[in-house]
């Protein structure tokens, strides 16, 4: 059965009219996302209408890819941070889950600066086509928990990576336990519970980067 991904089809319609109000009615667009301009409505609208069997195709047999997904996600400035974190870094693609939160969220958006332009995002309802792609071009895939007994350090992360986020509340589901092949963990003095989830994706990102760069 196809995957079903939330920004293509009716999505990208209304992206399209949004786009359109924007640019005939100019004043709108700081209504709409505080510092949101018609350009990024309209790159937004053009990247929506890229399925994901499209981006599969287009990015099979990569010898480096780093892809990013987050499970359940509710809070849209952490999702908008992520996103903006993830441009900087160069993430090939972010595929999340959500039932409070989407990329077309102006909460979203206003956070991310710009960035939902530059970084391919995928809203989904089922991890197993993206697990498939992962299995069949070797990527390989770490979960993350502050529970989770290996370390993050410099040689961590393969070339083709995909890292996996989980719920800012709960963390992880123990359905990633079974189709992972690394848990790991940010190490610390252990005084906080955890890191906020934008905080935690730049860390780990950013020692993908410094050894990929």
């Amino acid at each position: 059965m196809a995957e079903v991904v939330l920004n293509t089809g009716d999505t990208a319609w209304v992206l399209a009219s949004t786009a359109l109000v924007l640019l005939m009615t100019p004043g709108l667009a700081l209504f709409y996302g505080g510092m949101v301009r018609a350009k990024s409505v309209l790159n937004m609208m053009l990247m929506s209408m890229v399925t994901l069997t499209d981006w599969f195709n287009k990015n099979k047999n990569r010898r480096q890819i780093l892809l990013l997904a987050l499970e359940n996600i509710d809070n849209p400035h952490n999702l908008g941070a992520i996103i903006r974190t993830a441009s900087h870094f160069a993430v090939d693609a972010i595929f999340y889950t959500s039932k409070n939160t989407s990329h077309y969220d102006p909460a979203v958006t206003r956070v991310a600066q710009g960035a939902t332009e530059y970084v391919p995002l995928f809203q989904l309802r089922s991890w197993d086509q993206l697990l498939n792609f992962c299995q069949t071009q070797k990527i390989t895939i770490y979960a993350t928990s502050d529970k989770a007994s290996e370390a993050l350090n410099p040689e961590t992360f393969l070339a083709k990576s995909m890292i996996v986020l989980g719920n800012e509340g709960k963390g992880l589901s123990s359905y990633w336990s079974s189709v992972s092949s690394h848990n790991v963990t940010i190490t610390g003095t252990n005084k906080v519970e955890s890191l906020n989830i934008s905080v935690a994706n730049g860390i780990l990102l950013s020692f993908y980067r410094i050894k990929y760069h």
